[in-house]
């Protein structure tokens, strides 16, 4: 039992993804809590009006370096080296959330990520109610929409969010991969995107025809090289020798026979799977 007795099950998570594989052609939300870290701590008295104000004003990098410093200087100050600003801040998300999945009515279906102070939610409308009182003395904490998608699928350790703009240009965010590393991937994730439009916009036939060409090209590596790195957080190029298994980030095309197919080959098996569920 935790000490503030949440109230719906998913409250108290701060890295959570959906059991689920695929959404497609529905509405998910992404809110985040406005500047988390200094309006929990203002709630709970941890800084004073001119350090609230300072801090507020600074961009998001110096927030959290002047906010770190705070709980370094509080933990040296403690011979346990606890700090209870880092607990507010922890237990003030926590609280920030259950108080939005249950103020909504928000079933743990319709919960697809939870990433500490962010919650994507499948929802067709908008949330009604995003700001609240957490410990009912007068400061109140908002959750911002940040962002919408229409489509989602879950391979392995990473997950691909989607929305289709009016214009059919692609808005792509990629969890499970560092941001300065998706763009390596842009080949093998403009394949998933694509799968995503074609579900999203015609049918499973169509969808199907799309992979099984894609498919074929790969497994006889007519593929650029780029199409071989590993859909993952690791993010290489691996090739099989004699003697060890070896893996860097770039590898030149004439060695492309060389390459190891099989971690994307597995991807793109568990998306043939996940495309033939849904005509079921």
């Amino acid at each position: 039992m935790n000490k503030y007795n949440f109230r719906h099950p998913l409250s108290d998570k701060t890295n959570y993804i959906t059991d689920r594989k695929i959404i497609i052609g529905s509405n998910i939300i992404e809110y985040d809590i406005k500047q988390a870290n200094i309006n929990i701590l203002k709630a709970y008295g941890d800084l004073n009006e001119f350090e609230y104000y300072n801090i507020m004003k600074a961009d998001k990098v110096s927030r959290e370096i002047m906010i770190g410093r705070k709980i370094q200087m509080e933990k040296m100050s403690n011979k346990d080296e606890k700090s209870p600003i880092a607990e507010h801040i922890r237990d003030g998300i926590k609280l920030a959330k259950d108080n939005l999945l249950v103020t909504n009515n928000i079933d743990p279906n319709e919960v697809v990520r939870i990433a500490n102070d962010a919650v994507y939610i499948e929802r067709q409308l908008p949330l009604q109610q995003t700001s609240f009182d957490i410990l009912n003395n007068g400061h109140r904490i908002m959750f911002v929409d940040k962002g919408h998608f229409s489509s989602f699928i879950k391979l392995g350790r990473v997950s691909v969010f989607l929305r289709i703009e009016s214009d059919e240009n692609l808005v792509v965010d990629v969890k499970g991969i560092n941001d300065e590393l998706v763009p390596l991937h842009q080949p093998f994730l403009g394949f998933i995107c694509n799968i995503l439009f074609y579900l999203e916009r015609t049918d499973i036939p169509t969808t199907l025809q799309v992979y099984n060409e894609f498919y074929e090209e790969y497994i006889n590596r007519s593929l650029p090289i780029e199409y071989y790195r590993e859909f993952n957080s690791d993010s290489d190029i691996r090739i099989n020798s004699p003697h060890r298994f070896y893996g860097g980030r770039f590898l030149d095309e004439k060695y492309k026979n060389m390459a190891d197919i099989n971690y994307n080959l597995l991807m793109l098996r568990e998306i043939y799977a996940i495309i033939l569920s849904l005509s079921s």
